[in-house]
């Protein structure tokens, strides 16, 4: 209920402030997936739900859940705890629990913000959302966003084609399995920045 509230709330603001034009959305599948972009601001969460219009799912640093009220607010609209310390198998079995129950999640494989210059080359990726999406056996979507979010100045967020998981023994992939899917989402996702230029 909050999440709707906050949907209506932020969806003018966001439009108005932060135009942003959306490329590629008939691509998106019908079933569940992971998004993976990269990861420009605080705000790519929220332009990418408000813009794509559904809610997603995101894991987020646990020490933005402090103090508690922010915690509770992030958790509404769809946040959930991950420890950058390590591999947090807490954060991995929610991922697992949301995709189970349909939901989309969103997740930036730099694991922070990339703070070169609009559309710069990616920071180096983490294979998580690969293993994730090859265990749930659910495609991964490439999106990049074109720019950091600035207050007026126009936007663009291209989606690029599904990448479905290719695994001999579904849901046990081998190194080799997971390193060449996330190479085909690096290659993926530059491919669409560099077409941005």
């Amino acid at each position: 209920m909050l999440y709707i509230i906050a949907v209506i709330v932020l969806f003018l603001p966001i439009t108005i402030f932060f135009p942003t034009k959306i490329i590629g959305k008939k691509k998106l599948p019908k079933r569940p997936y992971i998004i993976v972009s990269n990861h420009t601001s605080n705000f790519d969460c929220i332009v990418l739900d408000i813009r794509l219009g559904k809610k997603l799912y995101f894991m987020a640093k646990k020490e933005l859940f402090k103090p508690k009220i922010k915690g509770f607010f992030i958790k509404q609209l769809g946040g959930y705890k991950v420890d950058r310390g390590g591999a947090d198998l807490g954060a991995i079995k929610t991922s697992f629990k949301l995709l189970k129950k349909k939901k989309i999640l969103a997740i930036f494989p730099e694991g922070t913000r990339n703070k070169a210059r609009d559309i710069d080359g990616l920071l180096s990726v983490h294979n998580g959302a690969i293993v994730i999406a090859q265990k749930a056996d659910v495609p991964i979507v490439p999106v990049v966003i074109e720019k950091r979010p600035k207050i007026f100045r126009r936007n663009r967020i291209v989606i690029g084609d599904p990448i479905f998981p290719n695994c001999e023994t579904p849901k046990h992939p081998t190194k080799e399995e997971t390193d060449a899917m996330t190479h085909e989402m690096v290659s993926a996702i530059n491919d669409l920045r560099q077409n941005l230029r």
